[in-house]
């Protein structure tokens, strides 16, 4: 059986001894406000985030779903239910259309494949002026004409869904 030598022991109870008598300051002092004020704010904080983990998954679902939709050329029922009110109000109808068919008309056929590379998050564009949360999907999407960068941008509109704001695309770099 092992044991402490009575210094080490002294030692060790002069140490919580220690630990005590400022545990007790931090409550006379105030300090235990500041204790409890920064331990709720770490709390929240974590609860944000796992707020702000489920919409990155749901945006991701909606901007998976849009992406669909313009693959599938349901364009018509992309414009009606999947377009943000923010869009509508800046675009009308045969424009948003027409872009999307030209740049599918682009890309060589039907997608083959695509895949999520990244989703960012943002409070504001400053390019647009839009406040509020948004999101950037992008995809790396494969074409029979090659493969491309797409990116949908979603915005978190007052009934919590996710609607496009925003999409466009970049050739990849070739390997």
């Amino acid at each position: 059986m092992f044991r402490l030598p009575i210094r080490l022991s002294s030692h060790l109870s002069q140490r919580l001894s220690g630990f005590a008598d400022e545990a007790l300051h931090l409550i006379d002092g105030g300090e235990m406000k500041r204790v409890v004020a920064t331990t709720c704010f770490i709390w929240l904080m974590c609860l944000s985030l796992a707020a702000r983990a489920d919409d990155v998954a749901d945006a991701t679902r909606a901007a998976q779903q849009i992406g669909t939709s313009i693959a599938e050329n349901r364009l018509n029922t992309l414009w009606e239910a999947q377009v943000s009110k923010w869009l509508k109000d800046r675009i009308s109808k045969d424009v948003f259309l027409a872009n999307l068919s030209q740049g599918r008309a682009s890309v060589g056929g039907a997608r083959l494949s695509s895949q999520v590379v990244d989703v960012s998050y943002a409070n504001k564009d400053v390019q647009t002026g839009y406040a509020g949360d948004i999101y950037y999907c992008r995809f790396l999407t494969k074409y029979p004409a090659g493969s491309f960068y797409e990116t949908i941008v979603l915005i978190k509109e007052q009934d919590g869904e996710f609607r496009l704001s925003g999409a466009f695309a970049a050739p990849a770099p070739t390997q």
